[in-house]
């Protein structure tokens, strides 16, 4: 796959993307005051989170979301420059990666002792909380974001 290069933007205007999340809230208004029936129970958090109005990210999306903001998880705090560095702060011990965004929009980094790469899966957005999900439709990780280096990493 090629790479991308950190913090190459190509990200629609972020109201782009709240119009689209807006326009499926209403269509599942209209549904409802049509008398169709509610949807099925979702069978996985993926199936959850989207069936809650959740949105996948574009590649563009995740690129530019990804440079320069830091990261807040349980416990956890990453911060992604747009050097393609990552420093990520876990238990009082700091640990520094590289990072880019393959074309498809995976988010991948250098593992530290092995230089080997790891990839995650596809990120997904719903009113400033982020997930990645794993094969089965769990969760893999949650976090939200804050755009700049607040934490100074």
């Amino acid at each position: 796959m090629a790479r991308r290069q950190p913090g190459l933007s190509m990200r629609p205007p972020r109201a782009a993307a709240l119009a689209v999340w807006a326009g499926l809230a209403s269509l599942a208004g209209l549904a409802s005051l049509a008398g169709l029936p509610a949807p099925a129970a979702a069978d996985t958090d993926l199936e959850a989170f989207v069936a809650d109005g959740a949105v996948a990210l574009s590649q563009a999306a995740v690129a530019e979301l990804f440079s320069d903001t830091t990261f807040y998880g349980e416990v956890w705090t990453a911060y992604y420059g747009p050097d393609g560095r990552k420093i990520t702060v876990v238990a009082g011990r700091t640990i520094e990666r590289r990072w880019w965004v393959e074309d498809d929009g995976t988010v991948c980094q250098t593992l530290n002792r092995s230089e080997e790469t790891a990839c995650g899966p596809a990120f997904y957005e719903r009113d400033g909380t982020y997930r990645s999900f794993n094969a089965d439709g769990s969760v893999r990780v949650t976090f939200t974001a804050a755009p700049g280096n607040p934490e100074g990493l």
